[in-house]
């Protein structure tokens, strides 16, 4: 009876094994994409404000937590209340869309 179970626990942790160093082989694809690349943070008001700082902040710590640690690089474009910077990064998805453009 005893024999069985550690027969049957040394097989799952064989299986378990196998699979951990099999899932471990595999690449990236998200962290090997953004490898080496620039991003940048465009923050919609001039330098030297609160909303400067925050996006300064942001983009120094952002990079860590995006697989393949990109370089962030905060923009300023200040201008018509940050609409100047809807003009230059359009939505991703129409369902992201801001309803007043």
């Amino acid at each position: 009876m005893i024999a069985s179970c550690i027969r049957r626990s040394a097989g799952i942790v064989a299986l378990v094994g196998i699979g951990v160093a099999t899932m471990s082989a595999h690449a990236d694809p998200v962290a090997d994409f953004y490898h080496g690349k620039t991003l940048n943070l465009i923050v919609g008001t001039s330098s030297g404000n609160d909303y400067d700082f925050r996006g300064r902040l942001l983009a120094r710590h952002l990079a860590r937590h995006i697989p393949g640690e990109p370089t962030i690089v905060p923009q300023n474009m200040p201008g018509a209340a940050a609409s100047r910077r809807r003009t230059i990064s359009p939505p991703l998805h129409p369902m992201t869309a801001p309803c007043c453009t």
